[in-house]
């Protein structure tokens, strides 16, 4: 848009007053703040060249309880409206739309509706679903709603127990499964008595059934307004049409009111708090050893200038980077074995150190050494190199931004100032704000920061968390005791009534919506799909006699370079060794720097500079055949490749392995830091876990990343001493075996002009290494097709099952990315999340031939598996017109048409290559996709049959139900 026509836009639209228009070029477009004058929503357009359109529409929503009314709301406001009265609208837009986003989602003080879509088309119908969803539900007048999106109790008939299910109420028991959410819930709690920073707007789990449905329609009517909303507009999606559709459609039936929604700020505290709690355990875990301590400071307000930016960089010169000083005096001093921080952007800023596996009854000793730093820097300054390498890698992050979803992006990095009160196009100007914020550290910010609010600051939080085993179970105890109670004070007929209404429920869950209903939904045709799919291509090439792989793309400056070596150069007994140095090697010191001198030259002169490995597996016939590679790999403005490729060369031949104690540290931080990732990705570990019994690249990933590869290395830890000379031992064969020239492949990612520049840089890897010639092994996969159980400390399960089609009679066409959308959008959501409760389902066939099919926070188990079993029958019996094939159909191709930032389409070119994926064969799968039929679908009911019959079972989940179904399991294991 010109800046004439977007002013005649504003101009012609009386009903908004355009508060400030300018353009800013971080955007790359004019940026339009208005507010809707007879309704007070404010509006923010980014008009660009983006074909990525965004939508974004946010309410303040202040929890005033903790029944997590703003998260329930959020899920029910999805669930049918007026103007479009089917039970899920957004389920209806997941099946045939072509978003490219498209989610809801709440935050302590907000909840968010965005989407995003490449059509305008579907953009617009997906903004008028969104607003009469938000504006009209149909919460008011179905009060089945909030009993399946937030909470009820379940009873099949008048003998069973009670119990509490709905999709909020489990997801928030998985999430409190995580031991950091409750160690997060109780730091909240202390800091913010309050007002609702001090609340967990998710919902905390016993106080989620307190919801009354008074209560509920109550907090949407006050909160669900136009002068409590922020609309996002970007893209290049007609301007006056977007305001003609809030206007006219939404904004113009409201009036403003002068309702007040500020969130009344805590008042400073006059000391600092210190409290000692617990978290749930699992079997075996140790007070000492096994504690969390935390030190956490409420700062500065949300519109101090620069300061989330500023604490971000002070934390990752002190905590983050491997120089960092406390980090490395806490460790030094035995108090912990890793460190993290976190810095909020709400209304308060929240400053957290958080401590992993501490020594029991170290809490004053950690505070102690954490002040004492911290004076120390205030006095004598932070280190100006490694701030320098922090700003110069902010200022790298800058020249590469560009995201796929780039509007999500902004959205979220403005939408906490501006509903605040700040102006939200000062932040998009990260340019101009970052040259100022540099001018600000070089005259002592940070040190100023350090003194008031980290050191000179009473409004402040000492925490410790110990272990302790029987919580859950004591949890779950209590909770079923209110249970019975409740229904022991009940007469049969309040009963009878219960059951009725579940029943109902049941009933209401397992119909269909309408025909008539569902042609309210806003659809796409065939005709609206691009029918050419897009092509990544790879160009081969051989550099010195190093073969070579190759995208260009304009990267604008930056060079991307990767350097493979072939694993299978190693036995299979190394292969976790390999994986454990990739994880080492640019955290120890090497011949030439100490390891905060190569972090800080990495962080100066590269925008990352990493050791790795990746898996992948390739079909040759009829077999699936696995490829593991160690990789280094690097990216880099031009000006500064020849120095990245000096701290490669110096990381693959110059890293020091037999520095015991940094190795120790290291060692032991990766413990901790796979078992908290375990416990916030458990669905991942499960289905790699699944996935390993019959895929060999799935199986070297548990050698490599998985639940093998944890236990190797926790096994590792507890017997460092005894075992850290054979670990050196195995990492110099690793590396005498592998990082040879004779096994080295490489791919380049760059501009075409820039590629003789990276050529040069190749030759200079290639020319560094060892001669010695590769001696490929012949690895052998074990293993056995078992069902399978992980118990850990948890309120939900994630059910698996598989089974592996990859024979004669199976061959991979468009028809199953269709069938996949099916199970996923309709089956697989209705019997599993809607009916079962669980926060998540999805099932398909992989293009290697693996059917799967998961759940994730799943309140049930044998239900679950009942229900992968049924799906044979209900493919027998599909039936959908061609409405409704389209609308699958226009689904499967949105994920397949998702953006690619500039940053991630050499990563995608380079696997679309490896896994044999030509170009043709890529239009071939959408040709198939676009011509699939409801009688195609009929057809694959035997395909899930085997699934059904020979497919193997892994769940990841609590003690209780796993145990209950122990006769399932061929093994069982505890982490």
């Amino acid at each position: 848009m010109q800046n004439d026509k977007n002013t005649d836009i504003i101009i012609m639209n009386n009903n908004y007053k355009l508060i400030e228009q300018r353009h800013v070029d971080d955007v790359e477009g004019e940026v339009f703040l208005l507010e809707h004058i007879k309704s007070g929503a404010k509006v923010l357009k980014i008009a660009n060249s983006d074909t990525n359109k965004t939508f974004c529409i946010t309410f303040k929503t202040e929890p005033d309880d903790e029944s997590g009314i703003p998260h329930i709301l959020e899920h029910s406001v999805l669930n049918g409206s007026k103007k479009y009265p089917v039970k899920s609208p957004f389920d209806q837009l997941m099946k045939g739309s072509l978003s490219t986003f498209l989610n809801a989602m709440t935050g302590e003080e907000l909840t968010m509706f965005p989407m995003a879509s490449v059509s305008h088309k579907d953009y617009f119908n997906l903004m008028d679903v969104y607003l009469d969803a938000v504006f009209n539900p149909l919460i008011y007048s179905d009060h089945r709603i909030l009993r399946q999106e937030g909470w009820r109790i379940e009873a099949k008939n008048a003998d069973d127990p009670f119990r509490y299910t709905g999709v909020v109420y489990n997801e928030m028991k998985g999430n409190y499964s995580d031991p950091m959410c409750d160690v997060f819930h109780k730091i909240g709690h202390t800091l913010f008595p309050d007002n609702g920073y001090g609340l967990d707007s998710g919902g905390y789990p016993e106080a989620i059934p307190t919801l009354t449905q008074e209560h509920f329609e109550e907090y949407h009517r006050n909160h669900y307004r136009p002068e409590n909303s922020y609309i996002f507009l970007y893209g290049d999606a007609d301007f006056e049409k977007e305001l003609q559709l809030l206007d006219e459609g939404y904004l113009s039936k409201y009036e403003k009111q002068g309702g007040n929604y500020d969130i009344k700020p805590q008042a400073p505290f006059k000391e600092m708090k210190v409290i000692n709690s617990e978290y749930p355990a699992h079997e075996g875990s140790e007070e000492d050893g096994d504690t969390y301590n935390t030190l956490t400071f409420v700062t500065c307000d949300i519109h101090t200038p620069y300061a989330t930016g500023a604490f971000n960089v002070i934390l990752d010169v002190l905590v983050s980077q491997e120089s960092g000083a406390i980090k490395n005096a806490l460790i030094d001093a035995g108090i912990c074995t890793s460190i993290d921080t976190y810095v909020s952007n709400s209304q308060q800023c929240i400053v957290s150190f958080l401590a992993f596996d501490c020594k029991k009854d170290s809490l004053h000793e950690f505070q102690q050494v954490i002040d004492k730093v911290l004076r120390d820097v205030a006095a004598n300054g932070l280190d100006k190199e490694s701030v320098d390498a922090v700003l110069n890698r902010m200022e790298f992050a800058l020249k590469e931004s560009n995201d796929a979803q780039r509007g999500i992006k902004l959205n979220g990095m403005l939408v906490n100032s501006w509903i605040f009160g700040g102006n939200p196009i000062k932040i998009l100007e990260q340019a101009d704000r970052y040259e100022e914020f540099k001018k600000k550290v070089e005259e002592g910010f940070l040190e100023d920061l350090i003194r008031k609010y980290l050191i000179d600051n009473p409004h402040s939080l000492l925490a410790s968390f110990a272990p302790k085993q029987g919580l859950v179970q004591e949890a779950e105890a209590k909770i079923q005791k209110s249970l019975d109670e409740y229904k022991a004070s009940l007469t049969k007929e309040q009963i009878d009534q219960l059951v009725a209404e579940n029943e109902e429920l049941d009933r209401y869950q397992n119909t269909p919506d309408t025909p008539e209903a569902l042609k309210t939904i806003p659809t796409l045709r065939l005709t609206d799909i691009n029918p050419t799919a897009v092509d990544y291509p790879i160009e081969k090439d051989t550099i010195d006699g190093i073969p070579t792989l190759r995208h260009e793309y304009n990267t604008k400056g930056i060079i991307y370079l990767q350097f493979f070596f072939d694993m299978k150069a190693l036995p299979m007994t190394l292969v976790p060794y390999a994986s454990l140095m990739s994880n080492i090697i640019g955290l120890m010191p090497t011949k030439k720097h100490t390891f905060g001198e190569l972090d800080n030259a990495i962080n100066k002169y590269t925008g990352s500079c990493t050791a790795g490995y990746d898996l992948y597996s390739r079909i040759e016939g009829k077999t699936r055949q696995p490829f593991a590679l160690f990789k280094f790999q690097g990216k880099s403005l031009v000006k500064n490749l020849a120095k990245m490729t000096d701290l490669l060369i110096e990381m693959t031949n110059e890293t020091i392995f037999d520095d015991k104690d940094r190795l120790r540290d290291i060692v032991m931080r990766q413990v901790s830091e796979i078992t908290m990732d375990i416990n916030y990705n458990a669905y991942q570990y499960a289905r790699d876990r699944m996935l390993s019994q019959y895929n060999d690249a799935g199986k070297i990933g548990q050698l490599v990343e998985g639940i093998d590869y944890y236990m190797m290395l926790k096994d590792l830890g507890e017997n460092f001493e005894a075992k850290v000379d054979d670990l050196i031992s195995k990492f110099n064969t690793v590396k005498s075996l592998l990082l040879n020239r004779d096994n080295l492949q490489c791919f380049v990612y760059c501009a075409g002009s820039d590629y003789q520049a990276a050529t040069e840089q190749v030759k200079r890897y290639a020319a560094a290494l060892d001669t010695r010639k590769t001696t490929y092994q012949q690895w052998t996969y074990s293993g056995a097709h078992i069902n399978e159980a992980i118990i850990m400390p948890s309120k939900v399960q994630y059910v698996l099952k598989a089974y592996d089609l990859l024979d004669p009679q199976y061959t991979y066409s468009g028809t199953l990315p269709v069938l996949s959308k099916i199970l996923s959008t309709d089956y697989l959501q209705t019997n599993v999340r809607v009916r079962g409760g669980a926060y998540g389902s999805w099932g398909g066939i992989t293009p290697d031939g693996i059917a799967c099919l998961s759940s994730y926070r799943d309140p049930n188990l044998q239900n679950t598996i009942d229900v992968y079993d049924n799906i044979p029958g209900y493919l027998a019996n599909f039936d959908a017109d061609d409405d409704a094939m389209t609308k699958y159909i226009i689904g499967t191709i949105s994920n397949r048409d998702m953006p690619v930032a500039t940053s991630q389409r050499g990563r995608t070119a380079l696997s679309r290559y490896r896994q044999g994926f030509t170009f043709d064969q890529i239009q071939q799968e959408r040709n198939e996709i676009l011509a699939t039929t409801a009688q195609q679908i009929r057809d694959l009911a035997p395909l899930m049959a085997k699934v059904r019959d020979h497919g193997t079972v892994c769940v990841l989940g609590g003690e209780e139900k796993i145990m209950e179904s122990k006769d399932l399991f061929n093994n069982i294991i505890r982490i």
